[in-house]
């Protein structure tokens, strides 16, 4: 990966950057909406268009795939990028989205509910998805547990404290990941599959947790500038000595309308 010391903002080439590093578990996420020819499908959160495309490779030309984004950069960027008969790219809003009732075969939504802010109601983010999937029609939702992260550091107590922060504040919903059996069942939509899958990061400045974690518990005032000059000086000397160490889950429900 070329990813390098990731200050927080999310741009296209970051996603793509990203979607290299979890392509197993993107991979699986096709398999669990159970895509055939034919097929409609969404892919909620698109940004620059990865899945949508690899998703419009599956469904063949009698099918149809939707990318939806809010960001309309990211949708410039995946026009521009990925361009196929049976593909389409949309700028839409997650709790209105601009499809009627049972249009779709298949919804995935991948690492957006982590970032939605509280003034979203899960509930009615995951109805809305509802509504616009066929009866009977899948519905995938993927997601990172960031409750679940690890990190080999001395320092066990300053961990624990900065992880727990990451996952509290840094995410505007951080434990979206394990939320979603208890989502979608009590949405009454039947779970047919649950999937964990570790993502394993052997490099610091591939992870989350140097220049944006250092950032924000300084601002916050959750950890001292001294803590965080050996935090930052010890993993990266980790890394170098080829000894870094860090683990998050990623959380993948599959359920049916």
């Amino acid at each position: 990966m070329s990813i390098t010391n990731f200050n927080g903002n999310v741009d296209a080439n970051y996603l793509k950057e990203m979607a290299k590093l979890l392509e197993d578990i993107k991979d699986t996420s096709y398999q669990m909406m159970n895509l055939t020819p034919g097929n409609i499908a969404l892919d909620i959160g698109c940004g620059p268009g990865v899945d949508a495309y690899k998703m419009a490779k599956i469904v063949g030309k009698c099918g149809k795939v939707i990318g939806l984004d809010n960001d309309p950069e990211m949708i410039k960027d995946a026009q521009e990028n990925f361009i196929a008969a049976n593909l389409e790219f949309a700028i839409g809003d997650v709790k209105n989205l601009p499809f009627p009732d049972g249009y779709f075969d298949s919804v995935r939504a991948e690492r957006l509910f982590q970032v939605l802010s509280p003034e979203f109601d899960v509930d009615d983010v995951i109805q809305e998805i509802i509504r616009v999937t066929k009866k009977g029609g899948m519905i995938v939702v993927v997601d990172t547990d960031w409750g679940s992260a690890s990190l080999d550091y001395e320092d066990q107590e300053l961990t624990n404290r900065l992880l727990n922060f990451f996952a509290d504040v840094c995410r505007p919903n951080g434990f979206a990941g394990r939320k979603f059996l208890g989502l979608l069942k009590r949405n009454n939509i039947k779970v047919t599959d649950v999937k964990v899958k570790p993502v394993i990061t052997l490099e610091f400045h591939e992870t989350t947790f140097g220049e944006w974690l250092t950032r924000e518990a300084l601002r916050h005032e959750v950890a001292t500038p001294k803590e965080m000059d050996a935090w930052n000086q010890e993993l990266a000397d980790k890394t170098d000595n080829g000894e870094f160490y860090s683990c998050v889950n990623m959380v993948l429900v599959a359920g049916k309308k």
